[in-house]
């Protein structure tokens, strides 16, 4: 069972939530698809590992009767919480220790495993990366922001050059300050906030009565050959087995 917790007001800028995933007595795959985000999460073993910013998808194994907490961060705000560029991280699995200091992330480990129950072990790691941000590091880039607002509104194109014409900064600066803030451009972004959009409608109580022809051109496919085709390549799956997925 997964379910999303609410996280405090001095972080819900940079964060967009905790989460708490409760295995039954059967462990399984969960295909984590790419989402544009950041997640540092605390996996049943004790391990605090950081999933980077994904370009496809990942079978993440979950034992049973393990108990699997995280947040997640907002597209974007990630890289100065962590102190490195997304890129290092795109596509990355890492343990925190190889990005914070050791005696740092073992105080976190310590925090984790005192914690009274999943949701306090959320909120130990929101004061985690509420601590960290405090330190000083960079907050979210604002031309980024203002460039992911743009792409979810879908409006115009998300190619660099046209982005980087509305918002009046070279397509070389642009391109490099996308890299750092979320891991990839503004292209890649698209991309999966489209098959995100696709996903959120499907998996919906009205969506199961709309077919994929209408739910693609809601997303902003071309078609529902553009649909599956980006669906094979993001999530590893056609677009029907992924809807799916989520009623099963």
């Amino acid at each position: 069972m997964y379910r999303e917790v609410g996280v405090g007001a001095a972080v819900r800028d940079v964060l967009a939530c905790g989460w708490v995933q409760r295995v039954g007595s059967s462990g399984f795959v969960q295909r984590v698809v790419p989402d544009g985000c950041v997640d540092v999460v605390r996996f049943g073993d004790g391990s605090v590992r950081v999933a980077g910013p994904a370009t496809r998808a990942v079978g993440v194994a979950l034992a049973p009767g393990s108990v699997t907490v995280g947040v997640r961060f907002r597209v974007g705000a990630a890289g100065g919480v962590l102190g490195v560029p997304l890129s290092a991280l795109r596509d990355e699995d890492v343990e925190l220790s190889e990005l914070w200091d050791r005696p740092v992330v073992e105080r976190l480990r310590s925090e984790l495993s005192a914690a009274a129950d999943p949701v306090a072990g959320v909120a130990v790691l929101e004061s985690a990366m509420l601590a960290r941000r405090r330190t000083g590091l960079a907050e979210p880039d604002p031309l980024v922001a203002a460039a992911v607002r743009g792409i979810r509104a879908r409006e115009g194109s998300a190619g660099v050059r046209s982005l980087a014409a509305r918002l009046g900064v070279s397509e070389r600066q642009l391109l490099r300050r996308f890299q750092s803030a979320i891991g990839y451009g503004p292209a890649t972004l698209a991309r999966v906030l489209r098959l995100q959009r696709f996903l959120t409608a499907g998996w919906s109580e009205a969506g199961g009565t709309v077919g994929l022809g209408r739910l693609a051109a809601d997303a902003g496919y071309a078609d529902q050959a553009h649909l599956a085709r980006e669906c094979r390549e993001l999530a590893g799956a056609s677009p029907s087995v992924m809807l799916g997925r989520r009623a099963a």
